[in-house]
């Protein structure tokens, strides 16, 4: 297996090129993000649902691939089953909502008095058995309005990498 892996903090561009056979109902991929999070008492209960703290994660590993389109391709993310493999410890997912452009949407919700680093694992099967693990590696107490999305030097500031990353 080869492997030419390059970003780019300011413009969050991700190349990846692969070659591989891969066998159906193995994890081909395993994929790292970091999500930034306001703790529970920097969110005004009435913004408590608020879609930023979505967790997208067949959005995140189809966007991985996409300067791959033969990869992208073989993969076909965009139509495969999501199963969450591994629920936060400190704090709560929602049921997942389906939005046509994006798939399956979570939302994570903090313990109350919660501020540190949680996790959470999402598992994608295409249609053809081929899976896709997609980590969250989840921030929260991040200080930001909770009306915007954190900015980039945020995502520097508390993040390893600030754009997802290829896990061996």
């Amino acid at each position: 297996m080869s492997f030419i892996y390059t970003h780019m903090v300011t413009a969050s561009i991700v190349v990846l090129t692969a070659s591989a056979s891969v066998q159906s109902g193995e994890i081909t991929e395993t994929l790292g993000t970091c999500h930034l999070i306001p703790a529970v008492k920097q969110i005004k209960a009435e913004h408590y649902d608020n879609g930023y703290r979505a967790l997208q994660p067949r959005l995140i590993a189809d966007a991985f691939f996409f300067s791959d389109k033969k990869r992208q391709a073989e993969l076909a993310l965009d139509q495969s089953e999501v199963q969450v493999i591994r629920k936060p410890q400190r704090g709560r997912l929602s049921e997942a909502r389906s939005i046509h452009s994006v798939g399956e949407l979570f939302s994570y919700y903090p313990d109350s008095n919660f501020v540190r680093n949680d996790r959470t694992d999402f598992l994608l099967t295409n249609k053809d058995g081929i899976q896709v693990k997609v980590i969250y590696f989840i921030k929260v107490g991040a200080r930001y309005d909770s009306f915007t999305h954190p900015k980039v030097d945020m995502y520097l500031r508390y993040c390893p990498n600030p754009n997802t990353w290829k896990i061996p």
